[in-house]
């Protein structure tokens, strides 16, 4: 059986809500609760373009750590 990993950002959101943002389990991983808003800043950027742009970059570092 595999072994469950979680991997977080460091996001406030995740410790206050009690979440990983990804959850590893073999050849999977789970990304959750990203949304466009950027983390470091703590703002939403106005348009769909720079929300989605927000949501790759919080996620690449969380795959990468990941090892995906």
């Amino acid at each position: 059986m595999s072994k469950i990993k979680r991997n977080s950002t460091g996001s406030p959101f995740e410790k206050t809500v009690g979440y990983s943002r990804a959850t590893v389990k073999g050849d999977w991983c789970f990304v959750v609760g990203v949304s466009g808003y950027y983390y470091t800043t703590m703002v939403m950027p106005e348009g769909i373009t720079a929300q989605a742009r927000s949501c790759f970059s919080t996620i690449k570092p969380v795959l990468d750590e990941a090892g995906f």
